[in-house]
């Protein structure tokens, strides 16, 4: 196996796997400390990591071909998955037979903000590590923190 491509297979997959957990815990709602918000909330930022994994690694040149390669299959899993375990419970397999309206919207708000993010993140990324300012870097992180933070408070 070519030892370059079989890391960009497991980057890729790592992409597709946050992404349809990610999709999935959105339906799942949880009150921490009386403030409301979803599991989705502290899932999501993974994909943020991941991306910074694929750019130090490939580039930013790869790291675009596998978010744009990731998304058409994470699109049609998040879709099987959120149907089938629509709002947080087993609804058989029957329910794959009919539209839902409420995970497509779900997954087609995922995609937009995946695509953006990412698209985004991997330029940022970049420049931060051709920079290789530690201060950057740390300061990225740190914005993480800040929006996930943000977040939880905005849900009330």
């Amino acid at each position: 196996m070519n030892n370059i491509f079989f890391p960009l297979q497991k980057l890729w997959f790592a992409h597709v796997v946050i992404l349809v957990v990610s999709n999935y815990a959105v339906q799942l709602p949880v009150d921490l400390f009386g403030i409301n918000t979803t599991v989705g909330t502290f899932t999501y930022p993974f994909v943020f990591l991941s991306t910074d994994l694929t750019v130090r690694i490939f580039g930013k040149d790869k790291a675009r071909k596998i978010v744009f390669i990731a998304t058409m299959p994470a699109l049609v899993l998040s879709y099987f998955v959120g149907t089938l375990f629509e709002h947080g419970q087993f609804q058989g397999w029957a329910n794959l037979t009919e539209f839902s309206y409420f995970v497509f919207r779900i997954t087609l708000a995922s995609l937009c903000a995946y695509l953006l993010g990412q698209i985004s993140e991997i330029t940022k990324v970049e420049t931060v590590v051709a920079g290789t300012c530690m201060f950057l870097h740390f300061r990225q992180y740190a914005r993480y923190i800040f929006l996930l933070c943000r977040s939880l408070l905005w849900n009330q």
